[in-house]
């Protein structure tokens, strides 16, 4: 990466970073959907409004983005689409009808049949039913809710000293995240699938704290279509592929985390073994052409 750049992509006065541009594009994209079939689309008027709030809103942050007067600017500007990412996810959970009635569970529980003989869903958690196992878990899988977060705070505060490594490694995480999210995102919009929990009663698990929190995420902030392939065990791989960059302590610990959550998302009940296996393939495919590509034009 230039030296003198930051990452920043300077255009007629102003200073855009590189997931701005997946950010815009993907927004863009949404919006044009919305707006071609804005009968089929509940309030549609009120996400296309959102949409533009959030493309002016990038707007101005690369307009007073310079780099150098306000810090915590620049810190909202690399972090913003983390604050996007619940909202954009819940959104495709609105458009994943228009273009399929319906889900493609039935097609993916065959899949799994076929691989499995019968989908790990129905036998892993019969085999270890105890409730700290599955509080484990539970707690693996709750871990996903804050692992890109800390991975950002991770790497912000674990290069604290070398400004010029750390502005690039961030940058690089934030554009492959953004890469890999929105692909997914697509992804839920034209193949939308629900997951294990079209099948098994995710509800009658056994468990304690962490067991009543994850039920407390599906039952509010759900969707049903994004299922397959697994966001959760892709953007898991991606962190700590992120993550081998730096080392430290929190890398350590994501060796074992990431294992557990993917092994979580079928034991609890919300993934079927096809979508660990595709949320695996699609990690490290996602991370590498994301990277590949911000290399070339940044790197």
């Amino acid at each position: 990466m230039k030296k003198h750049s930051y990452g920043i992509k300077r255009i007629i006065g102003y200073n855009f970073l590189p997931h701005d541009f997946l950010t815009i594009t993907y927004f863009v994209f949404i919006t044009f959907i919305i707006i071609v079939n804005y009968g089929n689309v509940d309030s549609a008027h009120w996400y296309i409004l959102f949409h533009l709030a959030v493309l002016f809103f990038i707007f101005l942050l690369a307009k007073h983005d310079n780099n150098k007067i306000i810090w915590l600017l620049r810190f909202l500007h690399l972090f913003y689409p983390i604050l996007l990412f619940t909202f954009i996810y819940q959104e495709t959970g609105v458009l994943n009808q228009i273009f399929h009635k319906g889900y493609f569970d039935d097609l993916l529980l065959k899949w799994d049949n076929m691989l499995f003989g019968n989908s790990p869903i129905f036998w892993f958690y019969e085999l270890f039913p105890q409730k700290l196992i599955s509080e484990y878990f539970h707690f693996s899988y709750f871990f996903y809710y804050l692992m890109v977060p800390l991975t950002f705070v991770y790497i912000f505060i674990k290069l604290k000293t070398d400004n010029l490594k750390r502005n690039e490694y961030i940058l690089e995480y934030m554009f492959t995240l953004c890469f890999s999210f929105y692909l997914y995102y697509t992804i839920f919009i034209y193949f939308p699938a629900v997951g294990g929990r079209t099948y098994v009663d995710i509800y009658a698990r056994n468990g304690y704290i962490f067991k009543k929190i994850v039920d407390y995420i599906y039952l509010t902030q759900e969707i049903d279509g994004g299922a397959f392939p697994s966001s959760h065990v892709g953007i898991a791989i991606l962190c700590l592929m992120n993550l081998k960059k730096v080392k430290g302590v929190f890398y350590k610990a994501m060796l074992i985390l990431v294992p557990s959550l993917a092994l979580a998302t079928v034991y609890c009940g919300y993934h079927y073994g096809i979508d660990l296996i595709g949320g695996i393939v699609s990690g490290f495919v996602f991370y590498y052409i994301g990277r590949t590509i911000y290399r070339l034009i940044w790197g």
